[in-house]
This record gives C-alpha cells, sequence and structure tokens, in this order.
C-alpha cells in the first residue's frame, strides 16, 4: 500500500507537470507575434543625416548593428558607422568609423497597438569610440601652416559618449524599423597625437547630434 500510495503520488505531479508544460505552450502560441521575446537577438543596417556643431554642414552616414532584448525593458545595440565630415570651409577633412555600446530601455515594456503598427517606444546611451583620420587641405596644407605634412593621415582613437530616444516599430514578426533622435560627445582635436597640429587647429567642436533609422531583422 506503502508503494502504491508513492506511485500515485508521482503520476499526480506528472499529470500537473505536463499541464503547466500545456498551458505555456497554448500561452505561447496565443501571444501575439508583437510582444517582446526574452533573449530576442536581431541584425541590421541604419543610416541618417548627421550634424556636427562646428561642421560645414550636415552629411549623410550609414552602418549596421546587433540587437539583443534581456527584458522586457531592457536591451543593449552594438553598433559600427561611417562617415566623412569638413570644418573650416573644407580645409579639415574627418573620415570617422564610430563605434558605440548601447543600453536600451523600454519604460513601457509592451509596444503600443493603437497604431497602424506596434510602436514602443526606448531610451538609448552608452559609450562611444570614434577611429577618425585628418587630412588638411587648403590653406592648413600649404605655406609655415602645413598641418598635412606636420601630421599626414593616420588613424586615431576618441571616446566618447552619446544619448537619445527612439522609437521601434515592428513591421513583422522578423522584420523592425526604428527611427532616433542621438546626441554624441567626443572631441577630436585632443586626440590627435602631434602637440604641433593640436595647438596650430582652433578648438573645433565634434560633438553632433543624428536622426537615425534601421532595419532590425529578428532571429527568433
Amino acid at each position: 500500500m506503502k508503494w502504491f500510495g508513492v506511485k500515485a503520488w508521482i503520476v499526480v505531479l506528472a499529470l500537473m507537470l505536463t499541464g503547466a508544460v500545456s498551458a505555456y505552450a497554448q500561452e505561447e502560441t496565443k501571444r501575439a507575434w508583437y510582444m517582446p521575446e526574452i533573449a530576442n537577438v536581431g541584425a541590421g543596417i541604419h543610416g541618417g543625416f548627421q550634424n556636427s556643431k562646428d561642421s560645414d554642414g550636415g552629411t549623410g552616414f550609414g552602418g549596421a548593428h546587433l540587437r539583443f532584448r534581456f527584458l522586457s525593458f531592457l536591451g543593449i545595440e552594438v553598433a559600427a558607422d561611417a562617415t566623412t565630415e569638413t570644418f573650416l570651409n573644407e580645409s579639415v577633412v574627418l573620415t570617422e568609423t564610430p563605434l558605440s555600446v548601447t543600453g536600451l530601455i523600454y519604460p513601457f515594456g509592451a509596444p503600443f497597438t493603437f497604431f497602424p503598427w506596434p510602436v514602443t517606444p526606448y531610451l538609448a546611451g552608452g559609450g562611444t569610440w570614434v577611429f577618425f583620420r585628418t587630412d588638411f587641405r587648403n590653406g592648413l596644407a600649404t605655406g609655415a601652416t602645413n598641418l598635412q605634412a606636420a601630421a599626414p593621415p593616420e588613424t586615431y582613437l576618441a571616446p566618447g559618449w552619446h544619448a537619445g530616444a527612439g522609437l521601434d516599430i515592428g513591421l513583422t514578426k522578423n522584420v523592425a524599423f526604428n527611427i532616433e533622435y542621438r546626441q554624441t560627445f567626443w572631441d577630436f582635436r585632443e586626440n590627435i597625437d602631434n602637440a604641433t597640429v593640436r595647438a596650430a587647429l582652433p578648438d573645433l567642436s565634434t560633438n553632433n547630434y543624428q536622426i537615425r533609422g534601421g532595419l532590425t531583422f529578428l532571429f527568433h
């Protein structure tokens, strides 16, 4: 009788476990495709408009990114961009490759569904590392102020940081579009190795703002 009682408890526990697994599976099946998933990974491309404070004018940029969603309200993005800017009437040309690691905070967790597509607002912030090359032209590349001769083109690294906010828009279960406003803060002049060049250059601000748009392809 004692052994029969143990077997009865085993059967009961097995039925309870089966019911729980079945209920979870049904819940997963019922869940709308646009609801956030834990450990959701995506890869994609992005681009947009960038304008630095002291540049000659705005310019375009492009890049690629990876995204990972830890929780319904928390994710991370790793991205690389490429762009070229000019300063002082094209006397200074900066070729830039920024790398960034961005924390993504989704304060509302689940998306808003009263739009034609599900929309999820987020806040963004993190570190930026800008690999950049300087080319000096016009008056900065001739005569006594020949900075091009003093510092021929080479690549430098400047640390910085960024912050912004954006919207994730679900197009399908596997494709999301995002639009974001971002500000990045970094200093190219202070990160040039050549002291002569640093002293000859005016204090140009490379702090910039970006309007970004991108597509992310999700892997479930």
